[in-house]
Formats: C-alpha cells, sequence, structure tokens
C-alpha cells in the first residue's frame, strides 16, 4: 500500500493490505524483519531528521510513531 526510504537510502519500508510493514536492505532488495500491525498502514513516512522514527497512517484513522534503528538490521 505505502512505501518508505530511509533518509541515506539503505532502508525501505513497505505496507501491505495484510496489516504488514517490511523492513528492506536496499542494496540487497532482502527482507530484514515483518511487522504485523492491528490496522492496515496505508502510509508510511520517514523522519528526515531522526532517522530512528517512523510516521504510519493507519486504516482506522489513527496516526502512529514507530521508533526503531535501522542499523541493528544490518
Amino acid at each position: 500500500i505505502s512505501l518508505a526510504m530511509s533518509p541515506d537510502g539503505h532502508w525501505a519500508l513497505s505496507s501491505s493490505v495484510d496489516c504488514q510493514v517490511f523492513v528492506w536492505q536496499t542494496d540487497r532488495g532482502i527482507v530484514h524483519q515483518r511487522y504485523t500491525f492491528t490496522s492496515e498502514v496505508y502510509s508510511l513516512a520517514w523522519s528526515q531528521i531522526d532517522p530512528s522514527l517512523v510516521l504510519m497512517g493507519m486504516r482506522d484513522g489513527s496516526i502512529s510513531a514507530w521508533s526503531f534503528e535501522p542499523t541493528t538490521f544490518s
């Protein structure tokens, strides 16, 4: 449903209709982690200031902040 690139371009997040978000390592084209949420994630926005912060717009109308360090997936 949505795609967001990390500020450094090394990571991507994608969401799907089955309430999942995937963390991709862009240079290898592989999924490093998969997360399942209780609602579909309709939009993703990776912070350009704080690379550990992602904002998610959910199907239920809520907005969630998701914090993680992408470097922990290397």
